[in-house]
């Protein structure tokens, strides 16, 4: 058993140099930097807003080779080729891209 408290969810990563296609109900995961300067982190969320496209994580670390720069880990629900995330996507500086999947069951709130 991996896990002791019957609410908690375990999430698993599969690597692969193949992208996954397009499907309903996907989620994509990237990782962006902001400037670090006031509005940096507006500005990212702002794209997204934009689109209309909702986030279901947002998590931020700190770059260890960099002072002040912060990572943000984003989930968001789509496909990286939809065309409403190509153009949330497009004015973010620097992004890398960690992959697009099918997403697992959502859970009832």
């Amino acid at each position: 058993k991996i896990e002791d408290n019957a609410a908690n969810k375990t999430r698993f990563l599969i690597l692969s140099d193949i992208k996954n296609p397009k499907m309903p109900n996907c989620k994509t995961s990237i990782l962006a930097h902001t400037a670090h300067k006031p509005g940096g982190l507006s500005f990212l969320l702002e794209q997204f807003k934009k689109e209309n496209i909702n986030l279901t994580k947002l998590e931020s670390r700190p770059v260890k080779s960099k002072e002040f720069l912060h990572s943000f880990y984003i989930d968001f629900e789509g496909h990286i080729d939809d065309e409403n995330v190509k153009k949330a996507l497009k004015d973010i500086q620097e992004i890398v891209w960690l992959g697009s999947y099918l997403s697992g069951e959502k859970d009832e709130i």
